[in-house]
This record gives structure tokens, C-alpha cells and sequence, in this order.
């Protein structure tokens, strides 16, 4: 609903049209004169207009667009990641359990109460389940979070008369070094039951072996009684690692992947109405790591398909169009807990060749790449770590700006709304008018115009279905025909000059029952179909590339030029 003020205005504006037509233009036919005739714009009433700069028109429509104000630059731009995660070393899984039986006692003999029981210190070895081959990968130093050891002790039932409580255990590892200083001590409360020993954060010291050394010291509390033992008295003790949280391991660790990544890439929904081939689209692929190891990452191929013919896919190509494969040199981090990412050299037309990825018909709705990563010869490292959550991270990056090549079109609607009241106030008891279209055009291409009228928002409710032959005799068309729009000069790299607007008018003659038509019209809806102008090269004539940038614009407002049969009337 329009503004009282605005009210106001179209009273004026009609008044004077009321008295100019009658003293001027009484015995005009407007549906017969000149297409040259000069329309008084102050005397053509407003029913509606829409503005647009262009990227208000991609923001409008949902497309991806953004904008780099330096530049003056519109461009789609869509990151995809994929991350892939190398599995840590287990110790918990690694180490096997350990397992000693003790013959502390000989058989058949009785001992004393009241004497204290010392048993020998026993020394093995804890087997860790590492360093098989330090030729392929060598552990150093394990640095855990955390860790619990499980332990058991059993016995013969003659031990058994010693009550679980009475016996003390130590294990000493030289190489295993908890950092709180916690020694390892285990006092059973039941035989035959796990018991644990917390442990805080720890490191073991391997050097590259498989095995450390481990000493057990037992000792038995004093008994009030004396004890007698049978032909074979045991004692056996169970020891394993569990809930082990690996914080960082050094040493020398292969690197060997390789990976094929498949994501959609549907270039469709970037353009839905028409064909864009892409100037000069660019892909840049980021590899970020956490993984301290010096390594390199092979790009074995990238390629675009449509799922509806994946046979029939493009590769990126390198190097003068030799190779489908690119590398580069990853260096991992130094420190534990940071990351370090290198890129590729941005792929584009020359590198890679880019655009004949995106701009295939149909476009592609799937991207796939595979890549390698090995470790870096050539690196001077002296040792390497891993964590327990080490990955390799691929950002992939595509940014096309809207720099079209020949022989792309697209096409766009607009809404010019609410025009409802103002069309059937200004066309009540006219006999004919003049549909006026004042257009101001920045786009950098060739345009066609054309428009639908609508009576509601219901599918296909338009004006045209109630009209089945325009009989009007129209000055440049009708209101159902396409309206070919002047463009401004175009630079040599496809952009609108500076200040460059071109203006143009079009002007539509209405009958009497074409404007009861239009008097039922609630919004129009208008189409731009935009193509690049045609030139001919060495006998071939193609289309003219185009470059929007946000100094494009486009802007029509609507009004009507009337001839009253008796009075003009508003409501």
C-alpha cells in the first residue's frame, strides 16, 4: 500500500494528466501514433520499479557469491575438507602380559612362625611388542598420559594359609619413569583377583628395543605360625598394562598412505539457470599436519565428472599438459600440540588447467582426487613423534569469479511487486494507454527482456492464460514479448567502461481489453536473459565473453502513459 504522500503525488501527476489530455490530446489515437513519439515522463504515472545492483542479484538468488571490495571482484567460492587420521601406537595392546611364577620355598618343608620371609629379587624382561624392525620404524621414547597396570597373584593352597594382605610387591623398570616418582608397589587384597596400580603420566625410555629389564622384589610379613608347605609351593604373579593414553612417541616412523577422496561438486547449483563457462576458475589445495614427520605428498590425480557419465571425466593437467601428478613437501611440526600447512600452487588455467574441469557440459557434480604421502627423503630430522590424534588435513578451495568465457548465457528473474492498486487505479474507465518501461542498464552484456503478469501467487495464474490473441497495435511489441536491451561499452576484459549506463525506454500500446487485464495484475515478474554480443573472428561468428563486477547494475521503473475516455478516476 502506497504512502500518503505518494498518494498525494499521483493525485497531482493525474490531475495534470487529466487536463493535458483533454486540452492536447482529445482527438489522439495513441495505439496509432509514431513509435517515435516523445513521451512526457512527467506525465506518465509510476506503477512500480525495481533496482538491482549485481550483487544484490546473486545474493537474491541464493547463489554462493562474495565479494572483494578491492578488486571490485563477485565470486563463488566453496572449501571442502577431507582429514585423514594415522592410527597411534597401542601399548596397551602391544605390550603382552607378563607372567612369573615364583618357587620361593622348598618342598615338603615347614616354616617357622615369627621369622621374617625374604624372597630373592627376580629380574626378566618386559617384552613391549616394539621395534621388530627399526630398519622400517624405531621407537625411542614413549610418553604416556596415563595408564593403569593390572596385577593378580595366585598361589598353591599351602601359600595360601598366608593371608593375601602379608604380601608385598615391587617392580622396578629402570626404563619406565613415572613422572610423579610413584613407585611401583602392589599389596593384593584377595588372591586370584586383579588389583591396579594408578599410574600418573610416564615415559619409557626403549632406545630402540623391543625389551626392557624388570625386577621383582617380594617380601612376606612375619607369620604368628608356622606354616608347613607342600612338595611344590608356588607363587604367581600376572602383570599387564591397560586404559595406556599415549601423549608422544620419538623414534623413526614410516609414512605410507595412500588415499582416494570423492565429493560432490555441483557446479549446477552455482549457475541454475543457464551455461557458464568459467574464465579463469581457480582450486587451491592447503595440507595441514600434526604429525612430526618431514614428509611428501604426491597429488596423483584430480578430476571432475557427472555421476550420470563418470566415464567420461577430465583430469587436471601439469607441467605443459605432460603430467596429471603434482608434489610437494610437507614439513610436520617441531613441537608436540602444533601444526604446520603448506599449499599447492593455486590451479588454474595454465596450472592444471582448471577450467576444462568446470566448464564441461553437463557440469560436473562430482570432484575426485587421490594423493600419497610418503616420507621425505631428503629430510634432515634428526627424530620424529606422533600423538594420539595424528592427521593429515586437505582443505580444497575453488574460487571462480564471475568472468565468463564465449558462448556462456544465463538467465534471471526479478520481481517488480505490489503494482496491483496502482495499474487498476490508473487504468479504470481508459479506452487506451501506453505501457512505459524506463530502463537504466550497467551489465556487461547483452540482454533480452521480457516479462509475466501475474494475478496471484498460484502456479501459472498469469494474465496471458485469459488472453488468446493480443490484438493490440503495440509500438515496439506487446506486453508478452522479448525487448532486446542496448548495453554500455565494454573494456577489453569484458567490464562495463567507467560510469558506463545506458538508458532506453520502451513503450507498449494497450487496447481496452488488454487493460482490463492488466487491470487484474498483482506483481510482475520480469526475465533478463543475458549473452554475450556476437563477433565474428576469421569467418566464425561465437559470442563475446562478459565480466560482471559489483559496479553492474540494473534498474527499470514501470509507469503509464493514459488517454481518459471520460474522467480519470482513483481509487
Amino acid at each position: 500500500m502506497k504512502r500518503f504522500s505518494d498518494i498525494k503525488l499521483i493525485i497531482l501527476v493525474c490531475t495534470g494528466v487529466t487536463v493535458f489530455l483533454n486540452s492536447c490530446l482529445s482527438d489522439v489515437d495513441l495505439l496509432n501514433v509514431s513509435k517515435d513519439i516523445q513521451i512526457d515522463q512527467s506525465l506518465v504515472i509510476p506503477v512500480g520499479e525495481a533496482k538491482l545492483t549485481i550483487s544484490d542479484i546473486f545474493r537474491k538468488f541464493g547463489l554462493p557469491g562474495n565479494i572483494d571490495p578491492l578488486s571490485n571482484e563477485i565470486y563463488f567460492q566453496n572449501s571442502i575438507s577431507t582429514e585423514y587420521t594415522f592410527k597411534p601406537i597401542n601399548l596397551a595392546d602391544s605390550v603382552k602380559p607378563f607372567t612369573k611364577t615364583l618357587s620361593p620355598f622348598p618342598g615338603g618343608f615347614t616354616y617357622p612362625a615369627n621369622i621374617p620371609i625374604t624372597i630373592p629379587p627376580i629380574s626378566d624382561t618386559l617384552g613391549l611388542g616394539i621395534n621388530g624392525n627399526i630398519s622400517q620404524q624405531r621407537i625411542d621414547t614413549l610418553k604416556m598420559s596415563s595408564g593403569l597396570i593390572n596385577v593378580t597373584v595366585d598361589a598353591t593352597s599351602d601359600i595360601q594359609q598366608i593371608p593375601a594382605g602379608d604380601i608385598h610387591i615391587e617392580f622396578v623398570l629402570d626404563k619406565l619413569k613415572v613422572i610423579d616418582g610413584t613407585k611401583l608397589t602392589f599389596v593384593p587384597t584377595q588372591y586370584s583377583v586383579a588389583g591396579q596400580i594408578k599410574l600418573g603420566a610416564f615415559s619409557i625410555f626403549a632406545n630402540g628395543a623391543a625389551k626392557i629389564p624388570l625386577k621383582i622384589n617380594v617380601t612376606i610379613n612375619t607369620q604368628s605360625k608356622s606354616i608347613p608347605l607342600g612338595a611344590n609351593p608356588q607363587i604367581t604373579i600376572k602383570l599387564s598394562f591397560v586404559n595406556l593414553i599415549l601423549a608422544e612417541a620419538r623414534g623413526k616412523f614410516p609414512v605410507s598412505l595412500a588415499n582416494t577422496q570423492t565429493m560432490p561438486f555441483n557446479i549446477a547449483d552455482i549457475v541454475p539457470n543457464g551455461y557458464l563457462k568459467f574464465d579463469d576458475p581457480t582450486l587451491t589445495i592447503k595440507a595441514t599436519s600434526n604429525l612430526g614427520v618431514d614428509a611428501l605428498i604426491k597429488l596423483d590425480y584430480l578430476k571432475t565428472y557427472n555421476l550420470n557419465s563418470a566415464t567420461n571425466f577430465q583430469l587436471a593437467w601439469f607441467n605443459g599438459h605432460t603430467t596429471n601428478s603434482t608434489s610437494l613437501i610437507l614439513n610436520g611440526p617441531t613441537i608436540p600440540g602444533k601444526k604446520d600447512s603448506v599449499s599447492f600452487d593455486p590451479f588454474n588455467s595454465i596450472n592444471g588447467e582448471i577450467d576444462k574441469l568446470i566448464n564441461t557440459n553437463p557440469y560436473p557434480n562430482t570432484l575426485e582426487y587421490k594423493y600419497t604421502v610418503t616420507n621425505n627423503p631428503e629430510s634432515k630430522r634428526m627424530t620424529d613423534f606422533i600423538t594420539d590424534n595424528n592427521t593429515i588435513k586437505f582443505d580444497l578451495i575453488t574460487r571462480m569469479k564471475l568472468s565468463f568465457k564465449a558462448g556462456s548465457s544465463y538467465n534471471l528473474t526479478d520481481t517488480i511487486q505490489n503494482v496491483g492498486q496502482s495499474i487498476g487505479s490508473v487504468l479504470n474507465s481508459i479506452d487506451s494507454a501506453i505501457l512505459v518501461l524506463n530502463i537504466s542498464n550497467g551489465l556487461p552484456v547483452k540482454a533480452v527482456y521480457r516479462m509475466t503478469f501475474w494475478k496471484s501467487n498460484t502456479p501459472n495464474d498469469t494474465i496471458s492464460r485469459n488472453i488468446t490473441t493480443i490484438k493490440d497495435n503495440t509500438l515496439t511489441g506487446n506486453i508478452f514479448s522479448s525487448y532486446q536491451l542496448i548495453a554500455p561499452e565494454i573494456n577489453a576484459d569484458g567490464t562495463v567502461k567507467t560510469d558506463g549506463l545506458k538508458s532506453q525506454t520502451l513503450l507498449i500500446g494497450l487496447n481496452k481489453n488488454t487493460i482490463e487485464d492488466l487491470k487484474r495484475t498483482k506483481f510482475i515478474v520480469y526475465t533478463l536473459i543475458f549473452e554475450g554480443d556476437q563477433s565474428t573472428i576469421n569467418g566464425v561468428s561465437t559470442t563475446n565473453p562478459f565480466h560482471f563486477t559489483i559496479k553492474n547494475s540494473f534498474g527499470i521503473k514501470m509507469g503509464i502513459f493514459v488517454k481518459n475516455k471520460t474522467t480519470l478516476a482513483f481509487n
